[in-house]
């Protein structure tokens, strides 16, 4: 048997219960007896595994994403994100590349063109339609 956090869709009330299994339907809410819903697990990694938290490009991006707008599932995500940059403080090395894409279809789908690549001083050399590699300059267009 196993421990989760459920929280009643009536009253809001948050409790945890003992289930069988993961597929075991949801206990009615410990108050007014309404439907739950399973939480996301807030609890530690158990048996000595360790679990980074979530980078920003595993967040939801769309409002379907986040369960159509689910008041506990943003505040997941948003505790989470807070615990990476927290984490990518301590330890850059573990920091994600966060620069703005500015081009992203066409040529660009599979590496797209960021913000430091235009405003760097060198120039960037990307596969394009003719078969002889060489570098382009994106900014100040000079060849």
């Amino acid at each position: 048997m196993r421990i989760y956090d459920y929280a009643c869709g009536g009253c809001g009330t948050r409790f945890e219960a003992m289930v069988r299994g993961h597929d075991a339907p949801p206990p009615p809410c410990i108050d007014c007896g309404a439907p739950t819903r399973r939480l996301p697990s807030a609890g530690a990694a158990l048996l000595g595994q360790a679990r980074l938290p979530a980078a920003a490009d595993a967040a939801p991006k769309s409002w379907e994403g986040t369960h159509r707008g689910d008041t506990e599932y943003i505040a997941h995500w948003r505790r989470t994100l807070d615990e990476r940059a927290a984490l990518e403080e301590r330890h850059p090395e573990l920091a994600v590349k966060r620069s703005p894409v500015v081009a992203h279809e066409g040529r660009y789908h599979s590496a797209p063109l960021t913000v430091d690549e235009l405003t760097s001083s060198e120039a960037v050399s990307r596969p394009h339609g003719h078969p002889h590699p060489h570098p382009h300059r994106h900014a100040d267009n000079s060849e």
